[in-house]
């Protein structure tokens, strides 16, 4: 049954859910005079793909043409059990975004090196929610360089409505994206959990000026191994 009366759409939820490809899509393709969609979802797909540009448009968007408004944050997590599924890059991800006119989009890969078991982060900007969860086991992509990362990795975003941001990243490069001012701008930024050895290297023992201006804002900072507080750690957080 279509539902035609329906111009303003979000579905959020933080729970990772099978039923995407047999309700989720279904559900959206009905709401064929939306305006407005906004998307947060952890999907598990077995022995499929990433959901990227080409499945948002042949499943989704060219079923709502009066679409003007997309905001999105998916996290794909791939079971590749009967065959093995040969990934995309961070860069095609983002050009397959770009060449529909989405420019502000950003993207995770973490590959396993069996490839049974991998996962794609990607979102738009404006990003949906206030609240930024990222959990990433690994960064296993060969040489990491760094000129390549800051081309294709994560454009400069702003992330205007994040007020808590998640980083229990365990590759730095990834955090270093979100917490230094010159790669994203968080103005309402006010919580932060992070991984304490992460935080002390990126800012060098709370020292240097690359992550000052987010940390300055913070009036929650959730770390959950203990640590020592350097001399200088209200300084670099006055807020707390």
């Amino acid at each position: 049954k279509k539902l035609p009366k329906l111009k303003y759409f979000s579905l959020k939820s933080y729970c990772r859910t099978f039923y995407y490809d047999s309700q989720i899509a279904s559900l959206l393709r009905r709401m064929s005079n939306l305006e407005e969609l906004t998307l947060l979802l952890a999907v598990i797909r077995i022995n499929l793909t990433d959901i990227d540009d080409i499945h948002l448009y042949d499943e989704i968007l060219i079923h709502i043409p009066r679409l003007n408004k997309l905001m999105f944050s998916i996290t794909t997590v791939m079971h590749n059990i009967q065959e093995k599924i040969d990934l995309p890059s961070n860069e095609n991800i983002q050009h397959g975004f770009l060449e529909r006119g989405m420019y502000q989009v950003g993207s995770y890969i973490t590959k396993n090196s069996s490839k049974i078991r991998n996962e794609c982060y990607t979102y738009s900007s404006p990003y949906p929610v206030d609240v930024f969860v990222y959990m990433a086991s690994s960064f296993s992509g060969g040489k990491f360089d760094a000129q390549r990362k800051k081309r294709y990795l994560l454009p400069f975003i702003t992330f205007s409505h994040i007020v808590k941001l998640h980083l229990n990243l365990k590759h730095i490069d990834y955090v270093e994206q979100f917490l230094y001012e010159r790669n994203a701008h968080l103005p309402r930024l006010l919580s932060l959990q992070i991984q304490y050895e992460t935080l002390s290297i990126l800012t060098n023992n709370l020292t240097n000026d690359s992550a000052r201006v987010h940390c300055a804002k913070i009036q929650c900072l959730v770390i959950k191994e203990p640590f020592v507080c350097p001399q200088n750690f209200h300084s670099y957080f006055p807020l707390l």
